[in-house]
């Protein structure tokens, strides 16, 4: 349903700030930049859009002897922002959970848009935006990267061999297939 709160987006004074975590685990210790993006300027649309997106999650499914493991670099900033969109519309879409909402999938699209397209960021005082990619921070990313993940498997990952099981939690999946290991490389 719609809320009756309203937001007014007019300052920057509610941009998010960035931070880095260094990958410990990882050769030469790259940094992973991360956004505080609560109760920041577009925070209220990313919320309000996730309530609505989080019910086409539990719709994802996974599939079905050796282990192999796979490690997604840079994940959220290597998702493009616009097929992510175009994927959660069409599961929203397919799901039926936009029927009963008073808002379109036009709606929708364009709230998706706003969120995830401008994507600020303050640093040491100037003033950045995000390129390309699914901002670290944003509360919208980590559904949307589920859901573009979840697509990905279904386009590419079939090919590992049928029966397969296949476990993705962010950008790490779990593979367990009846392929040996040359046929997996």
């Amino acid at each position: 349903m719609l809320n009756q709160n309203t937001y007014y987006l007019t300052s920057i004074d509610d941009l998010p700030k960035i931070c880095g975590q260094p990958k410990l685990h990882k050769i030469d210790i790259p940094m992973r930049i991360v956004t505080f993006s609560r109760d920041t300027i577009t925070s209220p649309i990313s919320q309000f859009i996730f309530r609505i997106i989080k019910r086409i999650k539990n719709n994802i499914k996974r599939r079905d002897e050796h282990l192999a493991s796979l490690d997604i670099q840079d994940l959220y900033a290597n998702i493009p922002v616009s097929k992510a969109i175009d994927i959660t519309l069409k599961r929203l879409d397919e799901s039926k959970k936009l029927d009963n909402l008073l808002f379109t999938k036009t709606d929708v699209k364009e709230l998706l848009i706003l969120a995830l397209k401008n994507s600020y960021f303050q640093f040491n005082g100037k003033f950045y935006k995000q390129k390309t990619g699914l901002l670290m921070g944003n509360t919208l990313s980590p559904i949307l990267a589920d859901i573009y993940m979840d697509e990905y498997q279904k386009q590419h990952l079939h090919e590992v061999n049928i029966p397969n099981k296949i476990w993705q939690y962010v950008d790490d999946i779990l593979i367990i297939t009846k392929m040996n290991k040359p046929q997996m490389e």
